[in-house]
């Protein structure tokens, strides 16, 4: 990496060198073209009329009933477009206006309280916040407020990220040489993040080994990073290893108990076997003692065998239901442990898609911007082309309450809906 910065930075110096020889009006002269960057407003209405807003998942409703303050409070839809409500459960709220959704309340909480005439109002605490992606300084979530603008979201974001400010030659080079080191730490994370996914899929379906698919493998040589998968194989074969100790002992302590019950059963048909045998031998005397044959006190060495034998037997029956007891906690353990197991593979699983989607929108974008494109892309510009306010053209992505998608140009003082994608390009700065 020194010496990529060093190869640069040397022809950079050089660049400057012949610079200042150059006449200053062929630089006054030059035209570059930035490429588009994309700011990504999550979205899902498209209306005509703004005023009447619709709810969508990540809205804050502010619910107040009128002399009940147990079902008044605020809400946030949730990603299912649902809310929860104490005594009627979830209720669906998505794509549906505010008036709506006081109606759909009051016909489910008279369901189950006696609301007579109480007012019940819902308005809006807080709009879902507004996600900016792409070639800004401040990339992140931000808070939608009324009356946003496409200026207002692109001065939330920081404004545009300048990659070719008005300085010397040596300093344009200088901050090339910092993309390429940023793209190529993206790349890193891309693959790795690709590579995990792949070894949480292998975990999931308790796969034997970790293998890559073709298009991965050839894309971790390509970029030299092979260490990545023999790192991902490393950490599939750990935690298979654990999975299968844990296991194998839950396994071995229920066998464990199952031989202990075994055991008590075995003996407990002894005991029964004996104290029958002794039952026999009890009538048998008994008899005798009714014919006068023998005496009362040869009847209590027997009868102190009987008691002692039901003892026995009760002792073992307590023992069997608790070894019982025991194997069937240590069997549910082992499914506990399996659907344990499971849920945090998902959640890991939920977290890379969610990493890979975000890097995969960060290198399109930022291959849009790749220097080295960006000095020859467009010098020609259309004269009178309309490009909004100081060279940027806007265009704005908004999803209707059916779902589809719908693209229009805008300009910078049009409104922004929460939820909006706004992409916004870059045409042409002069040095």
């Amino acid at each position: 990496m020194v010496s990529f910065r060093k190869r640069w930075c040397d022809a950079a110096l050089e660049g400057a060198v012949k610079a200042a020889l150059v006449p200053v009006h062929k630089y006054l002269s030059l035209l570059v073209t930035l490429p588009a960057f994309t700011v990504a407003l999550q979205s899902s209405v498209f209306a005509a009329d703004v005023g009447r807003y619709v709810v969508q998942p990540g809205d804050l409703l502010s619910i107040s009933v009128y002399q009940w303050p147990e079902h008044s409070g605020d809400v946030r839809v949730d990603i299912n477009g649902e809310i929860s409500r104490p005594a009627v459960g979830h209720i669906p709220v998505a794509g549906q206006a505010l008036e709506e959704i006081e109606v759909k309340l009051r016909t489910e909480l008279s369901k189950q309280i006696d609301l007579r005439n109480a007012p019940i109002v819902v308005s809006i605490a807080e709009y879902r916040p507004i996600t900016v992606l792409g070639a800004v300084n401040n990339p992140g979530r931000h808070r939608y407020e009324v009356g946003l603008t496409v200026l207002d979201a692109l001065a939330l974001s920081g404004g545009p990220l300048s990659l070719f400010p008005r300085g010397s030659a040596f300093d344009q080079a200088v901050r090339q040489v910092e993309y390429y080191e940023k793209a190529s730490v993206d790349k890193i994370e891309y693959l790795s993040a690709l590579v995990r996914r792949e070894r949480l899929l292998a975990e999931k379906v308790n796969q034997d080994k970790l293998e890559l698919p073709a298009n991965i493998a050839s894309m971790l040589k390509a970029a030299g990073q092979e260490d990545i998968a023999e790192q991902e194989q490393s950490a599939f074969v750990a935690r298979k290893s654990a999975f299968s100790q844990q296991r194998s002992a839950i396994i071995q302590q229920a066998s464990v108990y199952k031989e202990e019950i075994d055991g008590l059963k075995g003996h407990m048909v002894e005991i029964l076997a004996a104290i029958s045998k002794v039952e026999e031998e009890y009538k048998r005397l008994q008899s005798l003692l009714e014919r006068g044959l023998i005496r009362r006190v040869d009847l209590v060495t027997v009868d102190n065998q009987l008691t002692t034998l039901q003892s026995n037997l009760r002792a073992a029956i307590v023992a069997h239901a608790g070894a019982k007891s025991q194997m069937v906690k240590a069997e549910a353990s082992g499914s506990e442990l399996e659907q344990t197991r499971l849920t945090e593979i998902e959640k890991e699983l939920g977290e890379v898609e969610k990493t890979i989607k975000t890097l995969e929108v960060s290198r399109a974008t930022r291959a849009s911007l790749d220097p080295a494109q960006g000095m020859q892309m467009n010098r020609g510009a259309a004269i009178g082309e309309d490009v909004g306010i100081d060279g940027l053209n806007f265009t704005l992505t908004r999803r209707a309450s059916d779902g589809q998608m719908t693209t229009i140009g805008a300009r910078a003082q049009d409104s922004v809906m929460p939820g909006d994608i706004l992409t916004i390009a870059v045409l042409k700065r002069s040095f």
